[in-house]
């Protein structure tokens, strides 16, 4: 069938977006795969593209979203993981992040690739919030 074809390589490409960090392309490609031919198995890889780009409330939704609609057994999981990823990437976000704040995971692990000359304590003085740090100021603060 010409339609799971088209879906098929588009999901493809969305896997290879994603390997690229190219997480935006990737979220449209399974976007539109899954306009293609509906699948839970494109709007989940939607859904974590969603989550990589920071949006966790995205993601969130479209999880609990095919757990409603009764995604298959297998994926059961694997959701009830991101989602648990999701609301707890949401539940450490601060209200008012910095521009030169990370604000996920995939963020950090960026910060980190790009300044490699950082210590450990200088990484963790990223993940602080001024409640955290119980009124002193950190380099990365300022």
């Amino acid at each position: 069938n010409a339609r799971q074809r088209e879906a098929a390589r588009l999901m493809a490409e969305g896997h290879d977006a994603n390997k690229r960090l190219d997480f935006d392309a990737a979220r449209k490609l399974f976007n539109e795969s899954n306009q293609v031919q509906p699948r839970p198995a494109a709007r989940l890889s939607a859904a974590n593209m969603a989550l990589k780009l920071g949006d966790a409330s995205g993601a969130i939704q479209s999880y609990l979203d095919l757990l409603r609609e009764g995604a298959v057994p297998a994926d059961h999981e694997m959701l009830h993981r991101k989602l648990k990823e999701a609301t707890t990437v949401l539940a450490n976000r601060s209200p008012d992040p910095s521009p030169d704040r990370p604000t996920s995971q995939l963020d950090r692990t960026r910060a980190d690739r790009k300044q490699p000359d950082r210590t450990q304590a200088d990484r963790m003085s990223l993940d602080r919030t001024p409640s955290m740090t119980a009124g002193r100021v950190y380099s990365s603060e300022l």
